[in-house]
């Protein structure tokens, strides 16, 4: 940029690093991003941000003269290696989201980040009197339950009672010993459930132990397009997937965790991660496995409120699995409550989740209460 003046007045000395013309990208974005959270003199904030966009606006053209060699060498582009350009891309996309909170723009809306749901009469999952049964012991029991697309459940009932199993059947890693299970179209033992399987997002224990927990929480999100648990040179990404990885961790209220690694998250903020991850592949179908397990009441509450902004806003069917009925977020529609394998009651939640369908979930007498848009159950007093 030689000595080219931004804005009023020349570029501060601290920008010196945006005018070597050897600059490595990584250290040009990330200088820039450590600039924007350091710097308090509002002049040279605002000389940083048109820095920002002039490197952006002189990027785009420096692609667009070389779109035909790039074309021909791949993603590794010219003259760098694919190890450059991988870290070039984090720090650019770091960059960007810097520049937003500067200017104060509001964190992404899901539904304009998921892509808009096929109209679809079928049901998103249909079970008929499914049974299973493992070293002698029915699990469940005679299961008939019925997702339509628009719809959003919880799963619900105590320790044991057969959640885990259900959802296992569901996400079709566990064929039932008897009945029909047919999920986003696919009827399981008919076709090869790979391919369906990259239709639905899941977050649970399994998943979350599977995360190298040194890996930036960036890294884990955008490799979830390809649900792969290896960093991201593994396979093909690009800048827009980089993007859109941060705005899902916006939108989950997770945007200030972007360059932290896994390993420095709370309980509450690796379950944020993981959402994001999971909907990075624009799954069909959404199924979240307890995910307020374990968490203080703080992250709970904001997990929670979390949830209820997915379910408003991703656009597709999901699975709630919880044992806690203040766990239930708003903006969920339907319950099915389990005992011993067996369904108690399943609808719509306003109708069913009463105080006699929740005692005989949990073979005791309690009593439901709804107070500021959230269920509680207590035992009466004696």
């Amino acid at each position: 940029m030689g000595s080219e003046q931004v804005g009023n007045g020349l570029v501060p000395e601290d920008l010196d690093i945006f005018t070597t013309v050897d600059q490595p990208p990584d250290k040009f974005w990330l200088h820039m991003v450590s600039m924007l959270m350091r710097n308090k003199n509002p002049l040279h904030l605002a000389q940083i941000v048109e820095v920002y966009e002039i490197s952006v606006e002189r990027k785009k053209a420096r692609v667009e003269q070389r779109g035909a060699v790039l074309g021909r060498h791949g993603n590794a582009g010219i003259g760098e290696s694919a190890d450059d350009r991988h870290s070039a891309t984090l720090a650019e996309a770091a960059a960007e989201k810097a520049v937003r909170d500067w200017r104060g723009e509001k964190r992404p809306h899901l539904s304009g980040l998921m892509s808009s749901p096929m109209a679809n009469e079928l049901p998103a999952v249909q079970l008929k009197n499914v049974d299973v049964v493992r070293s002698g012991r029915k699990l469940l029991s005679d299961i008939s339950w019925t997702i339509e697309a628009h719809e959003r459940w919880v799963l619900f009932g105590p320790n044991g009672c057969g959640k885990t199993t259900l959802l296992q059947v569901v996400s079709s890693y566990l064929f039932p010993t008897r009945g029909a299970v047919t999920v986003l179209g696919v009827t399981l033992g008919e076709s090869d459930v790979r391919e369906l399987r990259k239709r639905i997002g899941y977050v649970g224990p399994t998943p979350a132990h599977l995360v190298r927990e040194g890996y930036d929480c960036l890294e884990i999100v955008v490799t979830g397009k390809h649900a792969s648990f290896v960093d991201t040179r593994w396979h093909t990404y690009e800048e827009a997937d980089f993007k859109r990885a941060i705005q899902l961790l916006e939108s989950l209220g997770a945007g200030a965790f972007v360059h932290r690694t896994f390993d420095t998250m709370s309980e509450g903020e690796k379950k944020r991660i993981l959402i994001a991850r999971a909907l990075m592949a624009q799954p069909e179908l959404l199924l979240l496995d307890e995910p307020n397990a374990g968490l203080d009441l703080g992250a709970r509450e904001r997990l929670v409120r979390s949830l209820d902004d997915l379910g408003r806003d991703a656009g597709i069917p999901m699975v709630l699995v919880t044992h806690h009925v203040d766990d239930i977020p708003g903006s969920f529609t339907h319950i099915i409550m389990l005992n011993n394998g067996e369904v108690i009651a399943s609808g719509e939640i306003k109708d069913t989740l009463t105080s006699q369908a929740v005692s005989d979930t949990f073979d005791m007498p309690l009593v439901v209460s709804f107070e500021a848009g959230r269920f509680r159950a207590t035992a009466p007093h004696s």
